[in-house]
């Protein structure tokens, strides 16, 4: 089953951080980090990662170990504005919660 349109948004905001094949890689161990059950090591994120769209799982230890990206600009990117919207988007609004106008 495809990632949900919003969850592939959110990841998008990270590109700048990555090469266009780092990028893939981030996306697909993120995703997978948020879908495995249990101890997230690599080679169990690999394992969730479906099959007809992985790679070996040697490139994405690679990429982990050395890969090409910029994790000053990926912290960046979580930086306090993110994570609220991040918060604020997969949080349904409560009653309770003042509303903007």
């Amino acid at each position: 089953m495809p990632a949900p349109a919003s969850w592939l948004t959110f990841l998008h905001l990270f590109a700048p951080c990555f090469t266009a094949p780092g990028q893939l890689l981030f996306e697909q161990l993120v995703t997978a980090w948020a879908l495995c059950p249990g101890r997230r090591t690599l080679t169990r994120l690999w394992s969730v990662i479906p099959p007809d769209s992985r790679r070996r799982y040697g490139a994405y230890a690679r990429w982990v170990r050395k890969g090409k990206w910029s994790p000053d600009e990926l912290w960046r990117r979580l930086d306090l504005p993110w994570r609220v919207k991040l918060l604020v988007s997969f949080v349904p609004p409560s009653p309770a919660w003042p509303t903007s106008t």
